[in-house]
């Protein structure tokens, strides 16, 4: 019995498509992006006490960062 059919669709199933792929130069912009968008509001609102303030959601337009000392939450909106 020759499997070597099956086990050559289950191996190309399992790769992903080439249109799927993306470049590591756009993985990091994506990210740099979204780190921007996540920390602009804080820096913005806090320019000098950003320190201890970590990024934890996003709720609509809404930034919600906790501070990880005091564990307080700040909410910021645009």
């Amino acid at each position: 019995m020759d499997n070597s059919r099956e086990y050559l669709h289950d191996d190309l199933r399992r790769k992903p498509p080439p249109e799927a792929m993306v470049s590591i130069s756009e993985i990091i912009r994506a990210t740099t992006d979204n780190d921007n968008r996540r920390h602009a509001p804080l820096e913005g609102g806090l320019p000098n006490g950003t320190s201890g303030y970590e990024w934890m959601c996003e709720t609509g337009q809404i930034q919600s960062y906790k501070h990880n000392q005091t564990e307080d939450w700040l909410h910021i909106d645009p």
